[in-house]
């Protein structure tokens, strides 16, 4: 069986991998894929690094940056705050998720759920 699931490795199929970079002004996000994957016999996995994509150009500060699918959400400090924003990739469409006037942070995201 083990030999089996290694075989299966060595043949996959790209995976999908992106990366996302938060700059003190502006957050990018990288995507790529890795058509080798490493099982484990010494040959290196192959990474190519595709287009970048500028979602912020505000000179905010942003922290705690999480990613679950097209979905990109983080901490801002834009309006005398840090509120939560998210970005969808599909859409290209950036939302404020939240406006309080205390600070909130730590944002996570799962499926269509945010948490902070």
């Amino acid at each position: 069986m083990k030999k089996k699931i290694m075989s299966i490795l060595k043949k996959s199929v790209a995976i999908l991998l992106m990366v996302a970079i938060i700059m003190p002004s502006s957050l990018f996000v990288f995507s790529g894929n890795i058509p080798e994957v490493n099982a484990g016999n010494g040959e290196d996995s192959k990474f190519q690094l595709g287009p970048e994509t500028q979602i912020t150009s505000n000179s905010s500060v942003k922290y705690n940056l999480a990613i679950y699918g097209d979905k990109i959400v983080w901490r801002d400090y834009r309006n005398e705050n840090f509120d939560i924003y998210m970005y969808d990739l599909s859409t290209k469409k950036e939302t404020q998720i939240t406006s309080d006037l205390n600070n909130q942070g730590s944002p996570a995201i799962y499926g269509d759920k945010i948490v902070w």
